[in-house]
């Protein structure tokens, strides 16, 4: 076994541990709150879920940083003040995103509840977590169009989060360069964006903040950073850039994620140009 392999055993080790240390506090939570749906038990239990989101991630997040050196570096607009509601979207390219997402989000805002894939919720530890935590699950089909609009609907109107965020991979995939060749997708290093999810969001949000997050992995465009590497301790480090507009502004969802997606690659483009040069 070589040391980099190693070193990746150890990091998903203790990050699906730590998720398994915390998932019975959140199933007695769940069970809680389904037994006695009222605003008093919902209140109490959701301060419960938001201390455990975040001793979780701040045991993840230690680990990347002091346990495998990784840099987070972030540009952009860092310090936008937050308000109660926050609508997260940014690129995907491996699980690792989401570790990455939570470092960066929850210094700024509210937890983040992902809109989820339906089949994600059967993938063990991982699907528990989405259960426990109520994430929104989508059958991203269009037989099941409307019940997905309707499951976003209910996350993003439910009473009894008063702060949180709700992230959406636009994508809804991860990217490879066989799904960017199958999409026939103008973008060098990004899948087409999907629109309706965020449309929703934003009627069901009009004057929630918008965070567009552009995640840049060294190098990414020859060796691709999957989420085994990228805990084995060899990345040194990821670029994020953080773009905010308000909900309210945002008028036409599908020419805005189009923009969105050009600006992304432009700066993917440029950061991956001065990666090789240095």
């Amino acid at each position: 076994m070589s040391f980099p392999t190693l070193i990746s055993l150890i990091s998903l080790t203790l990050i699906t541990s730590n998720l398994l240390f915390w998932l019975l506090p959140l199933s007695f939570i769940a069970v809680l709150k389904a037994c006695l749906p009222i605003q008093p038990v919902n209140r109490f239990t959701q301060s419960l879920v938001d201390r455990i989101y975040r001793y979780a991630e701040a045991f993840d997040s230690w680990w990347l940083q002091k346990g495998l050196g990784l840099e987070i570096k972030i540009t952009g607009a860092s310090d936008k003040p937050i308000t109660e509601h926050l609508i997260v979207t940014s690129n995907h390219r491996s699980w690792f995103d989401i570790l990455i997402l939570q470092k960066v989000v929850l210094e700024r805002a509210p937890i983040i509840r992902f809109l989820v894939k339906r089949q994600l919720r059967w993938v063990p530890v991982v699907g528990w977590i989405c259960l426990a935590l109520d994430f929104p699950a989508l059958g991203r089909s269009q037989h099941n169009r409307q019940q997905d609009l309707e499951h976003i609907r209910k996350a993003s109107q439910s009473p009894d989060r008063h702060h949180w965020s709700l992230m959406n991979f636009p994508e809804g995939t991860r990217f490879t360069a066989e799904k960017k060749l199958k999409q026939e997708s103008p973008y060098q290093n990004l899948l087409n964006p999907k629109w309706a999810g965020m449309a929703t969001l934003l009627q069901c949000l009009p004057n929630a903040q918008v965070l567009d997050v552009t995640l840049i992995y060294p190098q990414m465009d020859t060796k691709p950073r999957n989420f085994w590497h990228c805990l084995s301790g060899q990345l040194p480090f990821v670029t994020v850039y953080l773009h905010y507009e308000t909900a309210s502004d945002i008028k036409d969802p599908h020419q805005w994620l189009q923009n969105r997606w050009q600006a992304k690659d432009k700066l993917i483009q440029e950061a991956l140009s001065q990666h090789s040069n240095d």
